[in-house]
């Protein structure tokens, strides 16, 4: 499945999360990410797989869920990250047009390995 949207801007303040919670990322991928994410506001709805790694707020003392997918981007490993919230349309993502309702099917977020080139030089490839 091809996946399309455009890239948006986010609330800003996971990267400080995928940087405190290091490893746990890299237990539950095999890599280390680059701490901070790609925001895209897909063009169609996205609903996560069944079969997907889940790190519990339980495992890291916290109370938010992430799921992740594996993906690839650009011919790099990367992951689909969404959190429950945001799966279940209560979370901090909204619908990229003002006429649609608030939800998070239409918008998530990609995490790539620490190896790969930085966003800035994705933002110009896309």
């Amino acid at each position: 499945m091809k996946l399309t949207g455009k890239v948006g801007s986010g609330k800003g303040d996971f990267a400080q999360w995928i940087a405190k919670l290091e490893n746990h990322y890299e237990r539950k991928t095999g890599m280390r990410l680059f701490p901070g994410t790609l925001n895209v506001h897909l063009d169609q709805e996205y609903r996560l797989p069944a079969k997907r790694i889940r790190l519990e707020g339980s495992e890291y003392g916290g109370n938010v869920s992430v799921n992740l997918v594996p993906c690839t981007l650009f011919g790099r490993r990367a992951f689909i990250l969404r959190t429950d919230a945001n799966e279940e349309a209560r979370g901090d993502h909204l619908a990229p047009s003002s006429r649609s309702p608030p939800t998070s099917s239409c918008a998530t977020s990609i995490v790539w390995s620490m190896a790969a080139s930085s966003p800035s030089r994705w933002n110009k490839e896309l």
